[in-house]
């Protein structure tokens, strides 16, 4: 998936597998062995950052000499075509993962953030001038380096989370100390290897930064999303816990005077279709003995 692979430094190649969430690759390859539809397989695809970006990748890849960047899943479905992308999601269930049931529940919890993530960007795009579903992939995957340092490095991040970061900014030092790396810059070098759209690396990269300048949009939406994300009970560490509110901070104070008075619809509409997305998989999940909490 990663262009001259075997060029790059063997954990940065680490990072690009990112891991899988059990129940949801499960649900797509039920789909397709069921030969489920176009709609239902990009519905599910777009509830995984692991098997999303694959799917970006291989519609961003120069071998199809697209003249532009491709942004979502049902654009990647296009471009690649019904029977290609099958293809390529097939290919990609049927790497190994090993089961860990520390790692799982890693897995399980960044999976959770993330998809918290991507339902509080789309009820934001409005405010940013962005479809819905192209804010909804900038939240899905503004944590592509936490999930490949957790493929890299499972023992070690571990770890990290054991050690109780009260912010995000003294987890992100964790993973520099245990890991060499944080996740942001390892999103931030996934995003660019894997050819994504610029959004997709300044999401990835910058999320965690204190306070936006004027055009780092994708990286503010990106920043708010997981920090109300964070503030909601979906952090895959143990922060301190924050309030929605806190989450503007890193916005100027024009776009957090703007967000506020919404902000309380945005959240219960987003905690309602969280509370839905996570009931579809109740079921999937208990059968693999993997506990789904929402």
């Amino acid at each position: 998936m990663t262009p001259n692979l075997n060029q790059i430094p063997e954990v940065p190649q680490q990072l690009c597998k990112l891991p899988r969430y059990r129940p949801m690759a499960k649900r797509i390859q039920q789909d397709l062995d069921g030969r489920a539809e176009f709609g239902a397989i990009k519905r599910l695809v777009s509830l995984d950052p692991a098997m999303a970006v694959e799917l970006l990748v291989a519609a961003n890849s120069p071998i199809y000499g697209f003249p532009l960047k491709i942004h979502t899943v049902h654009e990647s479905l296009v471009l690649l075509g019904w029977e290609h992308a099958k293809r390529i999601l097939r290919a990609a269930l049927r790497v190994a993962q090993p089961a860990d049931d520390q790692r799982d529940r890693l897995i399980e919890a960044a999976w959770m953030h993330s998809i918290a993530a991507a339902h509080f960007a789309a009820g934001l795009a409005p405010y940013f001038g962005l479809p819905e579903d192209r804010a909804w992939a900038l939240g899905l995957l503004h944590d592509i380096g936490k999930l490949g340092l957790l493929s890299a490095s499972p023992a070690k991040y571990v770890d990290v989370v054991a050690l109780r970061n009260r912010t995000p900014a003294e987890c992100l030092g964790s993973e520099e100390y245990k890991l060499g790396m944080n996740h942001a810059k390892a999103g931030l070098w996934l995003a660019r290897v894997w050819g994504l759209p610029a959004d997709f690396a300044e999401a990835a990269g910058m999320h965690h930064e204190p306070v936006f300048r004027v055009r780092q949009q994708a990286g503010l939406l990106a920043g708010i999303a997981c920090r109300l994300a964070d503030a909601n009970g979906f952090a895959v560490e143990e922060y301190r816990r924050t309030s929605s509110r806190e989450a503007l901070a890193c916005a100027s104070p024009e776009m957090a005077q703007q967000l506020e008075p919404a902000l309380g619809a945005i959240e219960q509409k987003s905690r309602e279709s969280l509370l839905e997305c996570f009931q579809v998989f109740r079921g999937v999940a208990a059968e693999d003995s993997v506990e789904v909490s929402g």
